[in-house]
């Protein structure tokens, strides 16, 4: 399976591994203007549904929010 398929795929991966060091790969290999590629936002679909389920609608204002927050708290 190809990572860049693997939400496609009946199950979801529970590795995050092969999708960081390919996403990286990819970057490396196209620019980092990449990272905009449908190809690229595929794996990156699979690491964030990995993160954060894979049904879960991310609202990164408020996940921003919550992340300041709490390294504010702790720092």
């Amino acid at each position: 399976m190809k990572t860049d398929e693997a939400m496609f795929q009946t199950g979801l991966p529970c590795n995050p591994r092969p999708f960081l060091n390919d996403l990286i790969e990819y970057v490396n290999q196209n620019g980092t203007a990449s990272i905009k590629d449908d190809t690229a936002k595929q794996i990156l679909w699979v690491l964030n549904s990995q993160a954060f389920g894979q049904l879960e609608v991310i609202d990164q204002s408020a996940e921003w929010t919550r992340l300041y927050e709490n390294w504010r708290s702790n720092g």
